[in-house]
């Protein structure tokens, strides 16, 4: 028996979507194309003292508690879904088996493009196959979110880090990763499985470095 171990690291996000009011969608909107930042405070505020931007009129007060007073954005009880997420073209892969690289000596931590292709069809060895899906929405709120307000921190470092162990030599034909198109167009990491069998990638990472908070206003569907 042999341990697999597969690290992902790069650029990624800790990204939650919050459902709000066409109020709050309009009057936010046209705040945040004026000022970015006041949007980015007000959604990363614990108290409403902290936030800097403009007076928030009440229909857009999507994270009010009580007069006065809101919470913290991951607290909302209109929050769709939060999680973390990477980039696949900002990835590397390290991948070993007992503690040896699957790849080049010279290169044992090569760009995830470089080694992992669309085609499960792997005839020549050298890459990873991947299964590549475009329905990111798979929460069932989603499905009914019109308006919705979007927090992003942006972060670098270790996404994925996960062991597994192996019964037989490593086959690369084995190892699947899967990627998704999130919510506006890129391609991430979803997940890692091998023969079948899914390492653990739902951990919030350890080791990854603030590089910057986002806020988005869009829509999801129509009315």
């Amino acid at each position: 028996m042999s341990e697999l171990t597969v690290q992902v690291f790069g650029y990624g996000a800790e990204v939650g979507h919050i459902e709000v009011s066409k109020e709050a969608y309009t009057w936010w909107k046209k705040t945040n194309e004026e000022d970015e930042d006041a949007l980015v405070s007000y959604l990363n505020s614990w108290e409403l003292s902290d936030y800097e931007g403009p007076e928030v009129p009440k229909e857009a007060e999507f994270l009010r508690r009580e007069e006065g007073s809101k919470v913290y954005w991951a607290d909302s009880e209109n929050l769709i879904d939060q999680y973390w997420q990477q980039t696949a073209d900002c990835s590397s892969v390290k991948i070993e088996v007992d503690g040896k690289s699957v790849f080049a000596e010279d290169n044992t931590s090569p760009k995830f493009s470089d080694v992992v292709i669309g085609d499960a069809d792997d005839t020549n060895n050298k890459d990873i196959a991947m299964s590549y899906t475009r329905s990111p929405y798979t929460h069932e709120s989603f499905k009914d979110a019109v308006y919705v307000i979007t927090f992003e921190s942006s972060e670098k470092g270790m996404f994925i880090d996960s062991a597994t162990n192996i019964d037989s030599d490593f086959d690369k034909s084995k190892l699947v990763f899967y990627v998704e198109e999130d919510w506006s167009g890129n391609g991430t990491i979803a997940g890692v499985d091998y023969n079948g069998e899914d390492f653990d990638t739902t951990s919030e990472p350890e080791d990854t470095v603030g590089k910057g908070i986002y806020a988005h206003v869009w829509k999801s569907g129509e009315e």
